[in-house]
């Protein structure tokens, strides 16, 4: 499970309540979500990838990619982790 749209400035008592109850529930969330920010809004007005945008354009565009870079880090970890525990599997 993946949050997203949370807040950038502070992470509420309820996104912590939600979190802990899929934890204890076996649902497993990861620890990077994707944060509300104006970057993600605006590739659907300027079309591209968030490289493509223009830092004078697009408010915290350097915070985007770093959450973007984190989450998509944290995701190839798990599919690593997924691969390598596969009985006979080899690549």
């Amino acid at each position: 499970m993946v949050l997203t749209r949370t807040s950038a400035a502070v992470r509420s008592q309820t996104l912590k309540n939600v979190q802990e109850q899929l934890v204890e529930n076996g649902i497993e969330v990861l620890r990077t979500g994707i944060v509300e920010r104006a970057a993600f809004r605006d590739l659907f007005d300027f079309g591209g990838t968030l490289s493509d945008l223009d830092a004078a354009q697009v408010r915290n565009l350097g915070k985007a990619i770093e959450n973007a870079d984190e989450f998509a880090g944290e995701v190839i970890t798990k599919l690593r982790q997924a691969e390598a525990d596969q009985p006979g599997e080899t690549t």
